[in-house]
This record gives C-alpha cells, sequence and structure tokens, in this order.
C-alpha cells in the first residue's frame, strides 16, 4: 500500500507517514474464495507496547481512507474506543462507547445499513496469543488452546456491530 499510495500522491504528507507508523508492523492476509462463498481477513500485529493495539480498528480505517484518497475526513465512522491493559497478572480489553455528533450517528447508521446483508452472514474471530497460561477468562464461550496460551473466541460480525462491548473481557495468569 505505501508504494502504490507514493505512486499516486507523489511524496506521503506527514499525516500519512504517521498512519503508516501506527500499522508498520501488521500484516493482513486475505483469502476469497468466490466459489464456496467464503472471504477471510486475518489481521497480525506484533506490538512491544500495549498501547500499539488502542483504536486499531481506527487505524485500519485511516489506511483503507488514504486508499481511497479520502483523507479529507474519517468516512468510516467508529462508535467506540478499545483500550487495553496489562498488570502481570490480567490482561483486560474494554470497549469505551463514544458519543457521536448527529452527523456521525447518520453516517454510523448508513454504514451498518450498507453492510448488513454482508456482516449477517459474517464472523468476527479473535485470537489472544500469551506468553503464560490462562487460568481463567470472563468470555465464557472462548476456546483455550491445548497449552493453555491462546484464546479463540468467534461471535457473529452483525452482533459485534450492534453491540461492541460483547468482546469485552479480562483473562487472568
Amino acid at each position: 500500500i505505501f508504494e502504490e499510495l507514493r505512486n499516486q500522491n507523489g511524496e506521503l504528507t506527514e499525516e500519512q507517514q504517521g498512519i503508516f507508523e501506527a500499522v508498520k508492523n501488521m500484516t493482513v492476509h486475505i483469502k476469497q474464495d468466490d466459489e464456496e462463498g467464503l472471504f477471510f481477513m486475518d489481521f497480525l500485529l506484533d506490538f512491544k507496547a500495549l498501547t500499539e493495539l488502542d483504536n486499531m480498528n481506527e487505524k485500519i480505517q485511516d489506511i483503507q481512507n488514504l486508499q481511497k484518497n479520502e483523507m479529507t475526513g474519517n468516512l468510516n465512522v467508529n462508535n467506540n474506543k478499545v483500550s487495553y491493559s496489562y498488570n502481570g497478572n490480567s490482561f483486560k480489553r474494554k470497549v469505551e462507547m463514544l458519543k457521536l455528533t448527529e452527523e456521525e450517528q447518520r453516517m454510523f447508521d448508513e454504514n451498518m445499513e450498507q453492510a448488513a446483508m454482508i456482516l449477517g452472514s459474517s464472523t468476527y474471530r479473535i485470537k489472544y496469543n500469551f506468553p503464560k497460561p490462562i487460568k481463567k477468562t470472563t468470555l465464557k464461550e472462548a476456546t483455550i488452546s491445548d497449552d493453555g496460551k491462546t484464546l479463540t473466541f468467534e461471535i457473529p460480525f452483525d452482533s459485534i456491530a450492534k453491540r461492541p462491548d460483547l468482546l469485552d473481557f479480562e483473562v487472568q495468569f
């Protein structure tokens, strides 16, 4: 994407460089099978500080907007922010619902309406790999790997589009 944008726009602005810096360690794998009607998109991120995860959805949307050459405003309105915390004994993922302006809420509702058909048949999967075994988690339907270090949780995409806080959870080590 970086080279593609550089070729389109010449040199990247400071804002564009900041967007790329925020996702420079991210890898995206896309697999599509039209015959089976399947589309998989995996986002993988190795990070040094937990704060690098904060608001990752926003960062991904900024990249998408850059690709469309539409940095004049956030076309994909988020109605939440995600934060993470870790104290050595527990890991928490917390969703904060945002107060949107009337215009932002209208844009968000329009985006959800347009995406409803796709979201209704899609699954959202989160997978976290931890350095030590999980003792317990508040995600009741999550699966834990045999070695106890990986948590996986799947939920219908339209459910989290309506209620992002369904992905709030805590893990105890």
